[in-house]
C-alpha cells in the first residue's frame, strides 16, 4: 500500500469513526462569522439554573486536535455535517450565544486588519454577552473547561481576556482606541462574573458529552490538560 492509499484509508476510517461517534449529537450554532478557537460561549441550560461560560484559546490541546482536524477532513469530502467553526463540540443541543469573532493568529497570517464594521462588531456582541451575565443569578455555577488555569470564573475570565488582547497589541490588530474599549469591556466582565461559582469541566470525547466534576479540579489536573 502506497503512502498516499494510507492516508486515504485512514481518513475513510477516521470519517466513519466521526459520523457514528457524533452523527446525531453534534449541533451546528451559528452567530455571526466566529471562530470556535477564539470564541467566548455561553450558554443558559433550559431547564435549570446552569450557565456555561467558555473561551477557545487559539490553539486546541491535544485532546480536541484530532477531532477538529477529522472535522476539518469531512468538509473537504463535501459531509453533510457542521462547518468546523460552526460547530459546538460539546454536542448539546441548547441554545447558546456566540461572542466576539477576533481571529487573532489566522488574521496575522494573512496580514489582514481588522475593519471598521468588524470592530464594531466585536464591541457590540461583548455587551450583548455583558448583558446576558447582569441576569444570571448569582447563586448558580459557571462550568469551564479550558487549559487556562484559573482559581475562580472571574480569574479564569481576566487570565484569557488578557491573552486575547496581547494577540491583538503584539499584532497591531485593532488601534488603540478599540483596544482600550475592549479591555474595559473585558474588565466588567469579570466584575460581572466575579461573585459566581465554578465547576470545572474537561471534554469526554468518547461520548461527545462534558464531564462534570462534583468539585474544582486541582491546578495540576488542568494545567495537563
Amino acid at each position: 500500500m502506497t503512502a498516499e492509499q494510507k492516508r486515504k484509508d485512514d481518513l475513510r476510517i477516521q470519517r466513519e469513526y466521526l459520523l457514528r461517534k457524533f452523527g446525531k449529537t453534534i449541533q451546528a450554532t451559528r452567530y455571526g462569522r466566529g471562530h470556535i478557537n477564539s470564541t467566548w460561549l455561553i450558554r443558559k441550560e433550559k431547564e435549570s439554573d446552569e450557565i456555561v461560560v467558555r473561551f477557545y484559546p487559539p490553539f486546541f490541546k491535544e485532546k480536541l486536535a484530532t477531532e477538529v482536524w477529522v472535522l476539518r477532513e469531512l468538509n473537504e469530502y463535501g459531509v453533510k455535517v457542521p462547518r468546523l467553526l460552526d460547530v459546538d463540540i460539546d454536542g448539546f443541543s441548547t441554545p447558546v450565544l456566540f461572542m466576539s469573532k477576533l481571529s487573532g493568529t489566522p488574521l496575522i497570517n494573512r496580514g489582514k486588519v481588522l475593519k471598521v464594521v468588524a470592530t464594531r462588531e466585536l464591541v457590540g456582541e461583548l455587551r450583548k454577552l455583558l448583558d446576558v451575565v447582569a441576569t444570571i443569578p448569582t447563586s448558580v455555577y459557571g462550568y469551564l473547561h479550558d487549559p487556562v488555569v484559573a482559581s475562580d470564573i472571574a480569574d479564569y475570565a481576566r487570565k484569557s481576556s488578557s491573552r486575547y488582547l496581547n494577540t491583538i497589541k503584539g499584532a497591531g490588530l485593532l488601534p488603540r482606541k478599540q483596544i482600550h474599549i475592549l479591555a474595559e469591556l473585558f474588565e466588567l466582565l469579570q466584575n460581572r462574573l466575579a461573585s459566581r461559582e465554578v465547576r470545572l469541566t474537561y471534554p469526554d470525547l468518547s461520548s461527545g458529552n462534558i464531564l462534570v466534576s462534583e468539585d474544582r479540579f486541582p491546578a495540576s489536573l488542568i494545567g495537563s490538560f
